[in-house]
């Protein structure tokens, strides 16, 4: 393409009016005002150490460019969260952000208003120095910080792997994304290959497929780079109104089950290239993934062995040079030297009373049981270390649950595993939840686990009088002149969970309908209390950790309807609750 360079190389390259990024309203950043605004950044932060998060796209851009510009080595935290910025504060100098930040951190906060110098830019002629560092944190396991440094010729590798592998194919496609470009994958593929190779980027991470149909055209090619957690709530998508049709989507961060993999290639008229590696190896396989191809097929220049214990070790040309083999948690089978399945993670296998169990084989047999929908088993690191199990269930499941309570729930899918393994082998510990919690990248982590079993704990709830966690995680929110949908969810240690159905914890009814009133009054200018409540129907238990959809409709000047919904497995929706609030005539 016009623009293709190496990152190290690409203050050398072309700088003019071309377009580089595009924001709502399709407003247009230039190539040269991209590169401006970076230009009189880096004057700013010559020879300090610099943590990079912002949330645009295009800020993000400048950041990176400055630092690379100014020779500043960069740091990308998993958040910016003040406590994760303060364990690795003694790594940077100063923070490049769009965002707020503690007060005792020094910063520079960004904002568009640099993107508005169309002056000229001054290209060096010389590339930055190869052992030029970007370190990224990544929240691990544990959820502590762990540090993976990489130097920016393992950056150019891969960018210039996927501009000779996919470029030609993708020519003059503008990148979208419902990945955040926090999330190293996202960083690769929505704004470093872009970026070098010309292809102009969307600034904002769109929140779902409306807004996908919304910033893009069927005149304009793009690519899509979005993961497994949108590809798995493809209900949108189905009446037919949306439009999308992206020229090559990218999937990471989590594999996509094979019948979301065949709905979405379906439905989106589009492949799917998932791709499978590591923040410390780069990419290492790809594969196109129509819902049929589960084997992975290894990229150019990576060699596959296996370990004594039947794990992926990896030789690549992303890893620094002369580091070696690197050993991934990975459990694979190699069918050819190019091509492999993948089997499960490593420290997925665990001792229970000196027994080895394999937690992918439970999660395996439980979802055979016609109750489980989702379903994740963990060995609880806090107080006795024991095997638990979380899971989502059916309407038929939570019947019986609501009937019977969680201890008889959890022996009939004890019974069930008894089955096929020993009884040491079987979780003791059972909660049911609306939603397992995952992260961006589809990730569950053993943290968010721990959670819901602490929040629980309790033999006796706090007294009402009491109640001070009383809100919703609000997710998104769309607001018209009649109608508003915020899409929330129900953290575990809510209040309203306490003390109702101590053993089973649901969220009342009588607080649905509460929210309801107050999101009139605060969106609709409605004053005083509804005096009527018609059409009043529950039919189906909200539980904690899950993500519903909640949708008010202005009916007339006094009445108002709402409902609460969520996703099932399958992407369908169904309805927890429903009614129509009256309020007086204004006088």
């Amino acid at each position: 393409m016009k623009h293709s360079s190496l990152l190290s190389n690409i203050w050398c390259s072309e700088l003019d009016g071309t377009p580089a990024v595009i924001h709502r309203n399709n407003r247009i950043t230039s190539r040269r005002q991209l590169f401006k605004a970076a230009e009189t950044l880096s004057e700013q932060i010559a020879g300090k150490r610099v943590c990079i998060f912002c949330t645009s796209s295009a800020l993000e851009a400048v950041a990176i460019l400055a630092a690379i510009k100014g020779n500043a080595p960069s740091v990308y935290p998993a958040t910016n969260q003040e406590g994760a910025l303060r364990e690795i504060a003694d790594s940077f100098d100063i923070l490049l952000t769009d965002e707020t930040s503690p007060p005792d951190i020094n910063h520079i906060r960004l904002s568009d208003d640099i993107l508005q110098n169309d002056g000229e830019v001054s290209p060096q002629a010389e590339p930055v120095p190869q052992n030029y560092t970007m370190t990224f944190y990544t929240s691990g396991s544990t959820g502590k910080p762990k540090e993976v440094k990489k130097y920016i010729y393992q950056k150019d590798r891969e960018i210039a792997y996927w501009e000779q592998s996919h470029g030609a194919n993708v020519a003059g496609a503008e990148v979208h994304a419902t990945a955040s470009h926090q999330h190293i994958y996202g960083l690769m593929f929505r704004l470093l290959w872009p970026l070098c190779s010309g292809r102009p980027f969307h600034a904002d991470t769109a929140k779902n497929w409306d807004e996908i149909d919304e910033i893009t055209s069927a005149e304009r090619p793009f690519i899509l780079v979005t993961s497994p957690t949108h590809l798995c709530r493809l209900s949108p998508l189905e009446t037919g109104n949306l439009n999308i049709n992206p020229k090559l989507m990218l999937s990471a961060g989590g594999f996509l089950p094979p019948e979301n993999a065949a709905k979405a290639t379906k439905l989106l008229n589009a492949p799917i290239l998932e791709i499978y590696g590591s923040t410390e190896t780069g990419a290492i396989a790809n594969r196109f993934n129509s819902g049929e191809n589960e084997n992975w097929s290894k990229l150019d220049g990576v060699g596959l062995r296996l370990d004594e214990q039947g794990c992926l070790i990896v030789n690549t040309l992303l890893l620094p040079d002369g580091e070696g083999d690197f050993k991934t948690g990975d459990i694979a089978k190699l069918h050819t030297e190019d091509e492999f399945t993948l089997l499960g993670r490593a420290d997925r296998i665990v001792k229970v009373e000196g027994k080895r169990v394999s937690l992918p084989r439970l999660e395996g047999i439980l979802s055979e049981h016609p109750w489980i929908e989702d379903v994740h088993v963990q060995l609880l690191s806090s107080g006795k270390r024991s095997l638990a199990a979380v899971a989502t269930i059916s309407t038929e499941g939570q019947d019986f649950l609501y009937r019977n309570g969680r201890f008889r729930t959890g022996r009939v899918f004890e019974d069930h595993l008894k089955q096929f393994e020993d009884a040491v082998s079987v979780p003791k510990r059972w909660r049911f939840v609306g939603r397992i919690p995952r992260n961006q990248q589809s990730k569950i982590m053993p943290s968010d686990i721990e959670k819901i079993f602490e929040a629980n704990e309790s033999a006796m709830p706090a007294p009402r009088s009491k109640f001070t966690n009383t809100r919703f995680e609000e997710i998104s929110q769309q607001v018209s002149e009649n109608e508003i949908e915020i899409v929330l969810n129900l953290p575990a240690d809510l209040d309203y969970f306490q003390g109702h159905f101590t053993d089973t914890p649901i969220l009342p009814g009588v607080v649905q309908i509460h929210w309801a009133a107050e999101q009139i009054a605060k969106h609709f200018a409605i004053k005083g209390n509804p005096t009527k409540i018609d059409k009043l129907k529950f039919k189906k238990l909200i539980f904690p950790e899950t993500e519903v959809q909640f949708l008010l409709t202005r009916k007339s000047e006094t009445k108002f309807s709402f409902h609460f919904q969520s996703r099932r497995s399958d992407g369908s929706s169904e309805e927890h609750s429903s009614g129509l609030l009256s309020y007086p005539e204004a006088s």
